[in-house]
């Protein structure tokens, strides 16, 4: 899983936040707190640290490592490490899945049948080999 931001001039926060979170074990649970938050709450505050607080502990993280974690930058590299690797494979949208290190799945492609479908042939060559 990568954070991939690709709306032009938005902080890249909530996924500097995601990077930090997966880094103390709760990655998951704070991807379903942040998404929750800003798409379903529409609340868009994470840079308020107080809203903050309360996202970190929802997740059962201690804001005070949380923070430090931040302050340290290697969220932020993460998350540039991450768009550097999205911009190689040419992401366009999200979510995309790049499966078996170069079928980029997204877009219209992006369905259930279809992901499968491309998994049971990878499968089915490594077999072959």
């Amino acid at each position: 899983m990568v954070g991939f931001p690709v709306i032009r001039g938005k902080l890249p926060t909530p996924f500097d936040m995601y990077e930090q979170a997966k880094m103390m074990g709760k990655g998951n649970e704070m991807k379903t707190v942040l998404f929750r938050t800003i798409h379903k709450d529409k609340i868009d505050g994470v840079l308020d640290r107080s809203i903050r607080e309360v996202l970190i502990r929802e997740v059962g993280l201690d804001p005070k490592a949380f923070e430090d974690g931040m302050a340290s930058g290697k969220p932020a590299k993460a998350v540039e490490d991450g768009k550097r690797w999205g911009e190689r494979i040419k992401v366009s949208s999200t979510p995309s899945i790049l499966l078996d290190g170069n079928i980029k799945v997204d877009g219209p492609n992006m369905t259930p049948d279809n992901v499968i479908m491309i998994i049971r042939s990878i499968l089915e060559n490594d077999k072959k080999k």
